[in-house]
């Protein structure tokens, strides 16, 4: 769960999830698209994938 502190939604992330899932494409290629930091988008994906093994 982001902390309160975070810059991005619940919903900016799980579009991000999303979107690397349907497309096939690497977590540090879309982070550099959406200029998101890729630690940021590689801990969505990762903690999306816990929570729905």
């Amino acid at each position: 769960m982001p902390s309160n502190n975070s810059r991005y939604t619940p919903e900016i992330r799980q579009r991000t999830v999303n979107y690397i899932l349907e497309s096939g494409k690497l977590a540090t290629s879309v982070a550099e698209e959406m200029g998101i930091d890729t630690n940021t988008v590689c801990k969505c994906v990762r903690e999306y994938r816990r929570s729905n093994q």
